[in-house]
């Protein structure tokens, strides 16, 4: 009986865990979506808030991009894209 609840209670936790990581893709797709063209990285930072996990810099533009697949491309100190890769 004992070996059945230790068991139950990590199949709970990797539940949970996995709730949570979906959880936390849904909160990112309703950040992103408030996120608007000619934004500045200030005003995208305090929508997003959270750290960038990568970025790039290509022919005069920046992307910034969070959890390996959102990302935010800026121009002259604005948004002109945003998306999911």
């Amino acid at each position: 009986m004992a070996g059945d609840l230790i068991k139950g209670r990590a199949v709970n936790r990797i539940l949970v865990a996995v709730i949570a990581l979906l959880c936390l893709g849904c909160l990112m797709d309703q950040r992103l979506a408030r996120v608007q063209p000619g934004m500045t990285k200030s005003e995208v930072m305090g929508i997003i808030k959270k750290r960038p996990t990568g970025f790039k810099n290509e022919s005069g533009s920046e992307t910034l991009i969070w959890e390996d697949e959102y990302y935010v491309k800026f121009k002259d100190g604005q948004v002109v894209a945003k998306g999911v890769e």
